[in-house]
C-alpha cells in the first residue's frame, strides 16, 4: 500500500526528480530556487528532524531557514497559523485509530492545526470507529490513511519507534502494552544482583522500599510499588 502513496515510493532518486519537476513547472529551479522558513518548536526532538527536513527540501530547490520557536510560544503559533513550513510531533496515548483521526483530522479539532475538513472522511472515522470486525477495520483504516494522504491533510515526514532497555538483573518489570511509551510506568520490580559502586535500591520511580520478607536469594534487593512516574524527557 505504501508505495502507491505520494512521497512513499522506494526510489528516492525517482521520487525527488518528481519534485523537482513540480518545481519547475512552479517556476522554480537551479537559479531560482524558493526561499522560505521552518518554524520549529525549541526543543531537540523537534529541531533533529526539521534540519534533516531542510537538508531534503535543498535537494528540490527549497532553501529552508530554521526558525526556533520557544516553547511558550510555539502552540499559540501553530493556533494562529503563522508559519510557512511548521514541523509539529504528534503523539497518542492509545494505540487506537480514533486517538489519531479525531483529534488530527476531524473537523473542528483544536488539534486539527492544518484546518483540514472533509465531511465524508468524518463519517468514515465513524463508521471505523464502530466496526466490530477487526480485518474490515483495518481495511477501512488503511483506505483512510490512503485518502489522507492523497489530500495532503498533515503530511508525514516520519513515524517515531521506542524501545525499552534494561539491564538483565531487573525483574518483573511491566511494559504496559498498548501504551506506545512503556518505559514511563513502573509496577513492582527489582534487581536481582546488586551493582557495584551504587546502593542496592538504584532505581528512581515513585515510591521505592526496601524488600525485608523474601527468601534469603533476594535479601539484598529491592521493589518499587506500584506508582506512576511520569519521565521529564517526554513530557517537559
Amino acid at each position: 500500500m505504501l508505495r502507491t502513496l505520494p512521497g512513499y515510493g522506494p526510489d528516492i532518486a525517482e521520487n525527488r526528480a518528481e519534485a523537482r519537476e513540480l518545481m519547475e513547472r512552479a517556476g522554480y529551479g537551479p537559479d531560482k530556487r524558493l526561499a522560505i522558513k521552518v518554524s520549529v518548536r525549541n526543543t531537540p526532538a523537534f529541531r533533529d528532524p526539521a534540519a534533516i527536513l531542510i537538508d531534503q527540501l535543498r535537494e528540490i530547490f527549497i532553501d529552508g531557514e530554521l526558525e526556533t520557536v520557544d516553547t511558550v510560544n510555539w502552540f499559540p503559533k501553530v493556533y494562529r497559523k503563522d508559519y510557512k513550513i511548521g514541523l509539529n510531533l504528534t503523539g497518542a496515548g492509545v494505540d487506537d485509530p480514533d486517538a489519531q483521526f479525531y483529534e488530527n483530522y476531524a473537523c473542528g479539532s483544536d488539534r486539527n492545526y492544518t484546518g483540514y475538513c472533509n465531511p465524508e472522511i468524518d463519517r468514515l472515522f465513524d463508521q471505523q470507529s464502530m466496526e466490530r470486525d477487526q480485518e474490515k477495520r483495518r481495511r477501512l483504516v488503511w483506505e483512510i490513511d490512503r485518502r489522507l494522504q492523497e489530500d495532503e491533510a498533515r503530511p508525514i515526514l516520519f513515524h517515531n519507534r521506542f524501545a525499552t532497555c534494561w539491564h538483565p538483573q531487573v525483574r518483573g518489570l511491566a511494559r504496559n502494552w498498548p501504551l506506545p511509551r512503556p518505559r514511563i510506568r513502573f509496577h513492582v520490580h527489582w534487581t536481582s544482583v546488586a551493582v557495584k559502586g551504587l546502593p542496592s535500591c538504584h532505581f528512581t520511580p515513585s515510591r521505592i522500599r526496601k524488600v525485608s520478607a523474601v527468601p534469603s536469594a533476594f535479601h539484598d534487593h529491592c521493589v518499587a510499588s506500584s506508582g506512576w512516574m511520569p519521565s521529564r524527557r517526554f513530557w517537559a
